[in-house]
């Protein structure tokens, strides 16, 4: 494993906003430390720590239905519309919210010493998960008499934090302290330890009130083996029998530090016999002592061995080396945000994953999104090959579809699957624009996930258990908003794009490009899914729909018509437009009337004369019209749509245009607080999707798979001479490494996992040899002149791909580092010296 310590984040300031703080997690419980010292600041996250009971306004079903929601809209009644379908989720000053699905605020870890301390030196390392450095009384130096010495990361394995101070003195050595016996403690590394929802502003305060939660209850206890050391908590009742939560803490020495251990349990921590009512606390309080009892006694290295186990193991996946180091850079941060974000066995991540806001109640109730959010959260998994960090979003959504199911059926009338725009953890909807959250296609884009994991990884089981289930109940939705038009064409007569002009009545509109684009990728996959799996038996997977119910050949039957007959996608002289006779007429964050072009591959810059036309003016009018509507995950969006139709400029372009969107240690800030002009949002409300997005854009640079074709280097800027890779991953289920050295392809790996064919776009410049790496054997010679070229695969086997000038036994297949661009190291976290070099 090549190091990643060049790409931790630097602090020689300390970060005394939270904002500005270093982020551990593992997908379930989160910690952002920053602070003075006086007192440090641990904001805690948990990932399940939820208000699930949903206000009755507003709600989806009964009289509440779509064929009543087209009537107000065809009578232009703009304020019935908003009174019945949008319930305000937000509240003015310090009032309390009114009742709603949304994350809660954790009490706060504050750990406070007997001075503010003057200065910092440390890191978070990205590689390990594991903050450190010094603080220093004086005024700073590496050798000041009064110096503390501090270490911490959040188990990967389970819930708990680890911090450690020892102070020393650079002229004396260390200085010894216990807690327990020894008289001899140096009073400047003794902690206060507390937690409360202090931190809270009124409008949280007074929100939680008014929801009827109870003050939070102190505990405390003896720690079972470990001599006269006692742990400390809160715990959080949610009303409602939703269950509690539980904070708890301990301060003890080991091997010469003060070690403070925490950790934040709930319902979802116990095992099921556990729960019985009036038990929760009861059980909480019994996990917390085991799991600070592991961790009260045991050394450094031992208690750190399988928390480090996880992080080897996950950066071995796969890995990049390109020369601009600052994105390089960038990519590993991101990559390490989503493994302490997503994990399996744990939920899905948020719009704030478990770094929800400090003090607040969340930013859009902290929820799922999926009108974009939860797709752009997720799609770095496939081409970076961390399969398993998707899993959580299946395993809510399949468990969800019998609400889906029975919402379509309320809401819109039909059989099928039908989810709003923003959901909690257990499937509530939340309620913002109205049009938006009764848009058909926030489930039929979710169900564009389940089709990319098959396509990844050409498992046939998740096709038949998952995939195709979840993508036949979307399309039953559709069936039934489809109607014939006058041309008898299959068209959409009403429907909106998401969020362009809000919530407004000029929303609505015939044949939104984005839900063209749903349908017909959506049939495509169908016909092909049920060509897969046509005589082949299934369980039905979380739809209960079996794939061979005999139906299957009445659906493609369907599914065939529907594609031969469903109209085109809305364009005029400047593109797509956003609905039939609605061009892409102001800035808009959102793309998805660029829907054809990317995620979907339906128009591609690889078509006919009159795709490629489509495809350039839609980029060329999209920029003409301006970023001034934009927001920060937008940019990384427009990075791969750039890559896609081999616009190298401007995707880089778009990569680097992010660093504008982001806080000193790589926080997505969405707008311009800054108010250098990038845009006209001024605020900065933390998400994760951005930055996740970013971690998908930057490997596709090097590595594009679609329509069966593997593509190598060829959205590459020209400045990156070097390159490499390793085991990323291809549509078909192929891990491809490859070097690019001087400009040109030094050789290419292809694994091959489940024996299908493979198919490369020759971009290599010259006559290639494909060999199978077991004994070097010629596969097949590529031409100079082949466009593209096809071999044979077998389960397993890796094939090599070198020039035929190159003799196989004098090539060095190694991962290796490639020379930077740009001098310098650690560009991120909270310097003194601002490093992001594309921020004045």
């Amino acid at each position: 494993m090549v190091s990643l310590a060049h790409h931790a984040l630097r602090y020689d300031r300390f970060p005394t906003k939270w904002l500005d703080g270093m982020f551990l997690g593992n997908g379930d419980m989160g910690a952002m430390f920053w602070g003075r010292g006086a007192p440090f600041k641990v904001t805690l996250d948990k990932m399940d720590f939820w208000e699930e009971r949903c206000a009755p306004e507003g709600q989806f079903g009964e009289s509440h239905t779509w064929e009543d929601m087209k009537r107000l809209v065809k009578s232009g009644d703009f304020l019935g519309l908003r009174e019945k379908y949008e319930f305000y989720m937000g509240g003015s000053g310090d009032d309390a919210m009114p009742l709603q699905p949304t994350r809660l605020p954790v009490p706060r870890l504050e750990i406070a010493f007997r001075e503010s301390f003057s200065g910092i030196d440390a890191e978070l390392d990205i590689e390990h998960g594991i903050i450190s450095g010094y603080l220093y009384t004086g005024n700073p130096g590496p050798r000041e008499p009064d110096t503390v010495e501090f270490r911490g990361f959040l188990d990967a394995t389970k819930n708990l934090l680890i911090l450690e101070f020892r102070a020393i003195n650079f002229l004396k050595g260390f200085i010894p302290s216990s807690l327990n016996s020894s008289p001899v403690i140096d009073p400047l590394c003794i902690p206060v330890v507390s937690a409360s929802y202090a931190h809270l502003d009124n409008r949280a305060l007074r929100t939680l009130k008014a929801w009827d939660y109870p003050s939070l209850i102190p505990i405390q206890g003896p720690i079972p083996g470990v001599h006269d050391a006692i742990y400390q908590g809160v715990y959080q009742e949610v009303p409602g029998n939703q269950g509690g939560l539980l904070v708890a803490w301990m301060v003890i020495e080991v091997d010469g530090w003060v070690r403070i251990g925490c950790t934040v349990l709930s319902a979802g921590n116990l095992p099921r016999e556990n729960l019985e009512a009036g038990r929760l606390l009861e059980s909480l309080e019994h996990e917390a002592r085991k799991i600070l009892t592991r961790g009260s006694t045991d050394s450094w290295t031992s208690i750190i061995k399988h928390h480090e186990a996880f992080w080897n193991e996950y950066w071995s996946k796969a890995r990049i080396s390109i020369p601009d180091n600052i994105l390089e850079n960038l990519y590993y941060v991101e990559l390490y945000k989503l493994a302490c974000n997503s994990r399996q066995g744990s939920p899905p991540c948020s719009l704030q994953g478990i770094w929800t806001i400090d003090g607040q109640m969340p930013p859009w109730n902290g929820d799922y999104h999926l009108d974009m959010n939860i797709q752009e959260t997720y799609w770095p998994v496939f081409v970076n090959n961390r399969l398993s960090l998707v899993e959580p979003l299946f395993s809510m959504m399949d468990d969800l579809v019998p609400i889906f199911r029975k919402r379509c059926k309320e809401f819109y009338g039909c059989d099928g699957i039908w989810t709003s725009c923003s959901i909690s953890l257990r499937g509530a909807n939340l309620h913002g624009y109205y049009n938006t959250e009764a848009w058909p296609g926030n489930g039929a884009w979710t169900a564009h996930m389940y089709w990319l994991y098959y396509l990844y990884t050409r498992d046939e089981k998740f096709l038949a258990e998952s995939a195709f289930p979840f993508m036949k109940g979307v399309m039953q939705l559709y069936e039934h908003v489809l109607e014939r038009n006058k041309h008898g064409e299959w068209h959409v007569p009403l429907s909106s794009s998401p969020e362009y002009h809000e919530h407004h009545l000029q929303a609505w509109g015939s044949n939104p490009t984005c839900d063209i684009a749903l349908i017909r990728w959506l049939l495509e996959a169908l016909l092909e899914s049920a060509s897969i799996l046509a005589g082949k038996s299934g369980d039905g997977g979380a739809s209960g729909n079996s794939v061979d119910d005999g139906e299957i050949g009445s659906n493609t039957t369907r599914w065939k018509e529907y594609l031969e007959d469903l109209v085109y996608f809305p364009a005029d002289m400047e593109g797509f437009q956003v609905l039939e006779g609605v061009p892409y007429g102001y800035s808009h964050r959102h793309m998805t009337h660029l829907f054809p072009i990317h995620p979907f591959h339906l128009i591609t810059i690889e078509g006919d004369r009159d795709d490629q036309y489509l495809v350039t003016s839609s980029l060329k009018h999209l920029r003409k019209i301006g970023n001034w509507e934009w927001v920060g995950w937008t940019l990384p969006w427009l990075s791969m749509m750039a890559s896609w139709i081999n616009n190298r400029w401007l995707a880089a372009k778009y990569a680097r245009d992010y660093l504008l969107y982001i806080n000193e240690n790589t926080m997505h800030v969405n707008g311009d607080p800054r108010g250098i002009g990038i845009c006209t949002h001024v605020y900065e409300p933390m998400t994760l999707e951005a930055g996740f997005t970013f971690a998908a854009a930057i490997p596709e640079l090097l590595l594009k798979s679609w329509g069966g074709i593997i593509r190598l280097f060829e959205s590459c800027p020209a400045s990156w001479h070097d390159a490499c890779f390793e085991n990323l991953r291809a549509e078909g289920a192929f891990l491809v490494s490859a070097a690019l050295s001087n400009g040109h392809v030094a050789w290419v790996k292809v694994q091959s996992e489940k024996g299908i064919p493979c198919t490369i776009k020759n971009t290599f410049g010259e006559p290639m040899v494909v060999r199978n790496s077991s004994s070097f054997g010629k596969v097949c010679i590529i031409e100079g002149n082949e466009e593209l070229f096809t071999f044979e695969t077998v389960p397993g086997e890796t094939y090599t791909i070198l020039p035929a000038r190159e003799d196989p036994g004098t090539i060095n297949f190694d991962f290796h580092h490639v020379p930077p661009l740009f001098n310098g190291r650690a560009w991120f976290g909270k310097q003194a010296c601002n490093r992001n070099p594309y921020l004045p």
